[in-house]
């Protein structure tokens, strides 16, 4: 008979705040994050979450590094920076993360955070897309049908 899942829930998390402030595991950190972020098995707390994200992050953990872009993004538990969260994103796309790759393209194709540059916004959405992702493939259909395929044509690894 399993445990009710409040009651692992709360073990859980407990588990992962005695390995993260005792040990700095940066899983551990992370996973603890996610608990504060959603408010399971603590109370949620944003600042908190963003907080175990930047100590998971410095540690190497690209989920935690891609999470905190969000956060930076969206102002959440952080003050809001495009340019810190394009940053971040950039750091997660260069080790393939293809969640990063997409904001960091959405990023580059507003203008958000970085200067507004279609070819390299439609470049990051073509190697998930290369890896079946439809939300990418979407985007990238998006932009040509938005910008023109002309436009964008001129980037090598966009070959239709």
């Amino acid at each position: 008979m399993g445990l009710a899942p409040e009651l692992t829930t709360f073990r859980t998390s407990r588990l992962y705040r005695l390995s993260a402030a005792d040990q700095g595991h940066a899983a551990a950190q992370y996973n603890l994050g996610l608990c504060y972020f959603t408010g399971r098995g603590v109370p949620e707390d944003k600042v908190e979450a963003a907080r175990l994200d930047r100590l998971s992050a410095d540690q190497g953990m690209v989920e935690a590094l891609c999470n905190l872009g969000f956060c930076y993004f969206s102002g959440i538990g952080v003050p809001e920076d495009k340019t810190e969260a394009a940053r971040l994103y950039r750091l997660g796309a260069d080790q393939g993360v293809h969640w990063a790759q997409y904001s960091l393209g959405t990023c580059y194709e507003s203008g958000e955070g970085v200067p507004e540059n279609v070819i390299e916004a439609a470049r990051l959405y073509r190697g998930p897309r290369a890896c079946g992702s439809t939300v990418h493939t979407g985007r990238l259909l998006r932009v040509r049908q938005v910008r023109g395929y002309e436009q964008i044509r001129g980037c090598s690894t966009l070959s239709p």
